[in-house]
Order: structure tokens, then C-alpha cells, then sequence
């Protein structure tokens, strides 16, 4: 049955592409549902398809909303979905996010679509099979080793900017602003915070889903413009400390050159409010507030690294790019493999498993 309530859904990824290979907070992200169910199924099988329809078919609680996970390497593709009008979270558990279960039938269930496949076809295509995913792997990593060379120029970047932050200007900055957006309150227990991230290179150049603030902060919006970002990070990391110590739910964003560090965006659903990072990268054209950071650093200080920090983030965008055609390459490539598996699954068996999904957690 549609969701007839057009619930509104934020659009996010739980991991990307890092210099040490993908990297995300898949297993984290498990641990937050009522019930986690784990697709395991083979590329182009299906998957993706199952959560966008059970998708459609939830309602959140008034005030809520569901999300989409994108995959990096396709971001038409989903890794995930959370349905929390179900009180459910699909996520794909299959390389590179292999998840296994933790509590088995208390807290994840897995959905198994490997009987779907005619294996014996696919065991006679074997050795293109294996040679297509060798490849994808071979252009992924190819593509990790610029993307690393792309966050250090943007770290050292980050580094110098630091340096000429008014630190204690900057936290007491960040003290008015969370008492002012956020205020103290006795909470019965620290606020939760889930794991996020809002943009990642993709097949398709640096995707930033910034239609996901309008869902999470339809109240307030705060636009930070950093060129750099170690003011946003410093300020956003005092504001996600601040909400967990009051008690409010948040949502941390992690920047796609640090995908298990530094904050770019926040998120207190629960107030509608929200934080963004506005760079050259994601310039964030959206309306909110604007905060311009730049005000508490030593202009002298930025003005004598100027030239090496030009250079950085010309190659860093360089770099970026390179990134993400390698990333088109192995999509390519991956698409090639998806054929095989496409041409050997039984989709009538994949519908049944969807419909019967429905039936357990909409009746």
C-alpha cells in the first residue's frame, strides 16, 4: 500500500569513499534501529528496489521522517532505508558494508535473496564474473589513492587555518549560540547522536544532498561559511556536545575527507534546527542565517599561507575530479557485473520476499 501521507524523507550517505578504501558507519547506524534488517543478495538483484518500495509504503509519526541511504558508488541506488513509522531499518550488508548479525531475531533479522539466484549460470559465466569485479576493485582503489591525495592538500589546508583561529573567541561564540538555539534543560539522559554524512564523491562529481536540511531544520537554519572548515568543525563540535549534554537527539554530519572525524553539518530534528558548512566544495544556496567565520581568524596569519593554500585547493579539486571519473570507470565496470546477476535472479522470488515484508510490518 503507497504512503498516501507523502512523509517527509531526508536523503543522506551511511559511508564513502576514503584514502583508506570506503569507509562509514554502517554498523553504528544498525545499532540505533528497533529492528535491523540485513539484505544479503547479489549485485543488481534487487535490493535496492525492495527498500524504495517498502519506503513508499511507510508512515512516519507526525513530526518524523524517513530516510534514504544513498549508495556512493551510485547514488541512484540505495544502501539503506529507514522506515520509522515500521520502527525498521534495511540496510544492504553486502561488500563494501558487510554487516553480520549481532542478535539475531532480538535486534536484526537477515533478508536472504541468494536463493533467488540460478547459480549454475553464474557458475558457468565464472571467470568474467570474477574478472569484471577484479576490475571494479582495481579502479576503486585507483580512485581511493587520489581521493587520499585530495584530503591531505585539504587537511594541510584545514591545518594552516587553524592556526589563526581566535580559539577562545570562537568558544564563546559557540557557548551563546547553543544556549540560544538549544537552551539548557535537566535531561533525564544524554541526547542521542546518529552518524551521517550529507555529500561524497560520486560517480557524478561531489554529490551534496541539500535538500535534507529543509527536513531536518524547517525551523532555523544556520549557514556557516568556511573556507576552510576548522572554524565550522571547532563551532559544530561544541554544539553537538552541547545538545547531547541537554538531552536533544542530533543528527552529525561528518565531512566526506574525514568520514569517521570532522563535523561539516548538524542537525536537532526535533527543534527543526539546523547547522551547515558552506565552502567552495558545497556552497549550500540555500536561505538560512549566515555566519561568517572568518571573522575569528588572524587575516594577517591566513594572508601570509595564502599562496600555498590557493595551490592546495587547486589541486585538490583537481584531484576530486579524478577521483570521481575513476569512480564513473568502476561504475561502468560494476554495471558490466550487475548484467550477470540481473539475467540470474528470479525476480518473481525477490517480489514474493517484498510482498511478504509488507505484510509483517504494514498488515
Amino acid at each position: 500500500m503507497p504512503n498516501t501521507a507523502k512523509t517527509p524523507v531526508a536523503d543522506f550517505f551511511l559511508g564513502a569513499l576514503s584514502p583508506a578504501g570506503f569507509t562509514g558507519w554502517f554498523a553504528e547506524a544498525a545499532a540505533e534501529a528497533g529492528q535491523t534488517y540485513l539484505i544479503k543478495a547479489g549485485p543488481g538483484c534487487g535490493k535496492s528496489t525492495l527498500m524504495r518500495r517498502l519506503l513508499e509504503a511507510d508512515t512516519a509519526p507526525a513530526g518524523g521522517y524517513n530516510e534514504r541511504i544513498h549508495c556512493s558508488s551510485d547514488p541512484a541506488s540505495l544502501d539503506g532505508a529507514a522506515l520509522r513509522g515500521a520502527g525498521a531499518l534495511f540496510l544492504d550488508a553486502t561488500a563494501p558494508h558487510t554487516l553480520d548479525c549481532k542478535y539475531p531475531g532480538a535486534a536484526e533479522r537477515v533478508v536472504c535473496l541468494y536463493d533467488t539466484l540460478d547459480n549454475a549460470g553464474l557458475a558457468a559465466r565464472r571467470g568474467e564474473v570474477l574478472s569484471l569485479g577484479a576490475r571494479n576493485t582495481a579502479l576503486l582503489r585507483q580512485a581511493a589513492a587520489h581521493w587520499a591525495l585530495a584530503c591531505g592538500l585539504l587537511a594541510s589546508r584545514r591545518a594552516l587555518a587553524a592556526l589563526a583561529l581566535d580559539t577562545a573567541r570562537l568558544a564563546a561564540f559557540a557557548r551563546r549560540l547553543a544556549n540560544r538555539t538549544m537552551p539548557p534543560r535537566r535531561a533525564a539522559c544524554p541526547g542521542k547522536q546518529a552518524h551521517r554524512l550529507l555529500s561524497a564523491p560520486t560517480p557524478g562529481g561531489l554529490t551534496v544532498f541539500t535538500g535534507t536540511a529543509a527536513v531536518l531544520a524547517p525551523q532555523t537554519l544556520y549557514i556557516l561559511q568556511d573556507a576552510d572548515g576548522a572554524a565550522a568543525a571547532r563551532l559544530l563540535g561544541a554544539l553537538a556536545d552541547h545538545a547531547q549534554k541537554n538531552g536533544y537527539d542530533a543528527v552529525l554530519c561528518h565531512c566526506a575527507t574525514e568520514v569517521r572525524g570532522k563535523l561539516d553539518h548538524l542537525f536537532i530534528p526535533a527543534l527543526g534546527l539546523g547547522f551547515v558548512t558552506a565552502n567552495a566544495f558545497h556552497p549550500m544556496p540555500l536561505p538560512g542565517r549566515r555566519i561568517r567565520l572568518a571573522r575569528f581568524a588572524d587575516a594577517e596569519a591566513l594572508a601570509a599561507h595564502r599562496a600555498l593554500r590557493t595551490a592546495q585547493k587547486r589541486e585538490a579539486a583537481a584531484l576530486l575530479q579524478k577521483t570521481c571519473a575513476l569512480q564513473t570507470a568502476a561504475k561502468t565496470v560494476h554495471d558490466a557485473l550487475e548484467t550477470h546477476y540481473i539475467r540470474a535472479t528470479d525476480f518473481e522470488k525477490v517480489n514474493a520476499v517484498r510482498t511478504a515484508l509488507a505484510q509483517e510490518l504494514f498488515g
